[in-house]
């Protein structure tokens, strides 16, 4: 008595896991060598039926064409990211000169009283602002007293000229409230940093994808 020949074991692929189900997990060559196998190692008393036969065919037909697939579709994201790259840095050098609004907690105080800290407040607070110098100190306390939640503009009249980074202590009657502030200037330059597409604001890197407004 002739014993079958497990092809799998004898192409070296290892333990019997099923042929169509494995699809996703086998590569073009290893679908091959396994088909080759099994016609090698075949039991001579009884061949592959050609139904079988043409069934493998068919899989690895659709194989390939699901490798082809995935290549074109890689290909095309490559190309939509270049495009999409080109636009943003058209759009972005479009702004040179221009006076921009971003997320930031940054400001750069003229001095002249005209300066403004722009936030936002998640809900109705009592708010208390503080301007912190290079060095880490505390050089301007404002009180801007009870604020209703939304966008807020706060004037900085007593600042001296200056870059300084801001914190804001913003308490609502179930505790603490999440404030975001924002950093304004005139855009002086793009370039493309670590993280993407950044402004360049008075001397600051500021990401792209921070910027809320844009004006003359």
């Amino acid at each position: 008595m002739i014993n079958a020949i497990n092809p799998l074991q004898a192409a070296g692929i290892g333990s019997e896991p099923s042929l169509l189900g494995s699809g996703e997990n086998m590569g073009k060559e290893e679908f091959l060598q396994l088909l080759v196998a099994q016609l090698r190692h075949q039991d001579p008393l009884n061949p592959m039926e050609a139904q079988e036969f043409a069934s493998q065919l068919a899989e690895f037909s659709g194989l390939e064409q699901q490798i082809k697939t995935n290549e074109l579709l890689e290909a095309q994201v490559g190309v939509q990211a270049n495009l999409v790259e080109g636009l943003q840095t058209s759009a972005a050098v479009s702004t040179i000169g221009h006076t921009v609004l971003a997320v930031g907690d940054t400001i750069d105080a003229v001095g002249d009283g005209t300066d403004i800290l722009t936030l936002d407040l998640a809900g109705d607070a009592e708010v208390t602002i503080r301007l912190e110098d290079a060095d880490g100190n505390v050089v301007h306390t404002i009180d801007a007293g009870e604020l209703t939640a939304g966008r807020q503009q706060i004037a900085l009249d007593a600042v001296a000229e200056g870059t300084y980074t801001v914190s804001v202590e913003a308490t609502g009657e179930e505790g603490s409230v999440a404030a975001t502030t924002y950093t304004s200037g005139r855009v002086e330059g793009v370039r493309w940093g670590p993280t993407g597409l950044v402004f360049v604001i008075n001397g600051r890197e500021v990401p792209f994808s921070s910027i809320l407004e844009i004006t003359n």
